[in-house]
């Protein structure tokens, strides 16, 4: 199994249990806005960075095959952030701002952190 490979597993793996963990709380009625909100949030932080791997593996083979593409990532991002916001003002009583942002991010501290990781291997 290569690096790269390895990487993803890794990250997959992590992001499933940030999943699970951001849920569980849920059962716990004193609990309940924040670990929606942090579910929430963390689902559209794992979609961003699923799609960014996807737009960088499609860039990588236009460039490969010499076509001119045009990449939507930071556009898809903007619009998970809004949608993100429009659950908080839409149902406000549902989620927590906060726990939204911090779910919203979290992803991107485990990417983070894999990284760091992985480069002190090699």
């Amino acid at each position: 199994m290569n690096d790269t490979s390895l990487y993803l597993r890794s990250l997959f793996i992590g992001l499933a249990g940030m999943l699970v963990l951001y849920i569980a709380p849920a059962l716990i009625p004193a609990f309940r806005q924040e670990a929606v909100s942090l579910f929430a949030g963390a689902c559209g932080g794992a979609f961003n960075i699923w799609h960014a791997h996807r737009e960088t593996k499609r860039i990588q083979k236009a460039v490969l095959a010499e076509k001119k593409i045009f990449p939507f990532g930071m556009a898809t991002r903007l619009a998970v952030g809004v949608v993100i916001a429009m659950l908080y003002v839409r149902f406000p009583e549902q989620f927590r701002l906060l726990y939204l942002v911090i779910g919203l991010f979290s992803p991107y501290l485990l990417l983070y952190a894999l990284s760091v990781h992985f480069s002190k291997e090699k």
